[in-house]
């Protein structure tokens, strides 16, 4: 977002007012929230072509009408949890659903300290030479993940990764927080469990909710019992929080790694396989983000190429075409990750007189090359006289249409 979207948010964060967070001492600060479809709607459409469109066999939906945020000052923090759903407004659309990431949007920068730590599940880490490294603050910054906050930036992290904020030194700190929802059937309309469902602001499963009465129809609901206090709710949440994650513990789940992180944020997945780390990459695309994932047991085996040669000798021959410019157009189009011109060692091109030789990393369609053959073509306007053909199962050739000359001599 930019500096004035994000201006706009906390002013209308500051209209309704701040509260002191009811989740003390999990969380320290002051919260604000506020409904907009719309605005939700805004935001879904920007981040939509970089989300999964099924994640667990769930489609994707949209992000929650409510805009949760949260104001630290000097001195708050957070401390290690996992997230649940969004609560009594996890509904974005008519449709029945439920969230499985969470999205932070950083409002501001240039405080110190309170950084967002992703860290590490006790059952995806061994344990640390030393034990004070799990202590609360130091585990952040012995074990933890650290996202360097920058105004407008996103952070999408499953729910169930565990993630602090150490105590805030200076300035002050304000992020809103969205989830981002899925189905709650599969894709064959199996109707699946919620993982995330924050159980003390949720009917029980399969309870019929009244559609009128307020607090009485509400009681009635839950059985006549008494309405249960902050502190026994947060408790119980609690309880709940340390079961669930014991039970994911114990399936394997990916690392976390420090690589690669310095002045970036990272988009990160924990213990769901579903999402691999393309699709998270795919989320990180546009973001200024990097995906840090590292694989459980890591593989050894060398990536397989393929080499594809565009021979270009007629037009050469004719000074018709220069190799060289072609082959630099080549260089600036293929897109690698979603993004032109970010070969890296995927793809490597060279010429070889009148020929330009491409080595790609499987998988690469050989039929790329001639979309963007043509598209070379047109640009030079040229394609009315060259085309492409396939000679071989990795070599295209340009070659002039044939030209019928009868009628020449009508004049």
């Amino acid at each position: 977002m930019s500096p004035e979207e994000c201006g706009a948010l906390v002013s209308r964060a500051a209209a309704v007012g701040w509260k002191p967070s009811p989740m003390a001492p999990l969380q320290m600060g002051h919260r604000s929230r506020f409904d907009d479809a719309e605005l939700a709607s805004t935001i879904f459409e920007r981040l939509r072509p970089y989300c999964p469109a099924v994640h667990l066999r769930r489609r994707l939906l949209g992000l929650t009408p409510t805009f949760r945020f949260i104001k630290y000052a000097v001195g708050a923090s957070v401390s290690p949890h996992p997230d649940t759903s969004g609560g009594d407004k996890h509904t974005p659309v008519g449709d029945p659903n439920c969230s499985l990431f969470t999205c932070l949007l950083y409002l501001n920068d240039g405080y110190e300290g309170c950084e967002t730590c992703l860290l590490p599940s006790p059952g995806s880490a061994p344990p640390p030479a030393d034990a004070a490294d799990d202590g609360w603050p130091r585990v952040c910054e012995a074990r933890g993940v650290a996202v360097p906050p920058r105004a407008g930036r996103v952070l999408v992290f499953e729910h169930d990764i565990l993630h602090a904020c150490p105590p805030l030194r200076a300035g002050e700190k304000l992020v809103v927080r969205v989830d981002l929802c899925y189905e709650d059937v599969d894709l064959d309309g199996k109707r699946l469990p919620h993982p995330f469902r924050d159980s003390t602001l949720a009917p029980p499963p399969g309870a019929r909710v009244p559609s009128a009465g307020g607090k009485k129809a509400f009681a009635k609901l839950l059985g006549g019992r008494k309405k249960e206090s902050v502190a026994d709710r947060i408790r119980k949440q609690l309880e709940a929080d340390a079961a669930a994650k014991r039970r994911r513990d114990a399936f394997p789940r990916p690392a976390f790694s420090r690589e690669g992180l310095a002045g970036r944020a990272a988009v990160v997945t924990g213990a769901s396989a579903g999402i691999g780390a393309a699709l998270a990459e795919a989320l990180a695309v546009d973001l200024g983000m990097v995906v840090t994932m590292a694989p459980a047991k890591p593989k050894t085996s060398k990536k397989k190429q393929a080499k594809f040669v565009i021979d270009c000798w007629q037009p050469v021959e004719d000074s018709v075409l220069d190799a060289a410019t072609f082959e630099k157009f080549l260089r600036d189009s293929i897109k690698v990750g979603g993004k032109a011109g970010n070969l890296g060692d995927s793809v490597t091109l060279s010429v070889d007189k009148a020929k330009v030789v491409v080595a790609a990393e499987l998988p690469f369609a050989k039929r790329y090359l001639k979309y963007l053959t043509k598209k070379y073509l047109k640009k030079q306007q040229l394609r009315d006289y060259l085309h492409v053909i396939a000679t071989n199962k990795t070599t295209y050739e340009m070659r002039y249409f044939s030209i019928n000359s009868e009628g020449d001599d009508e004049a």
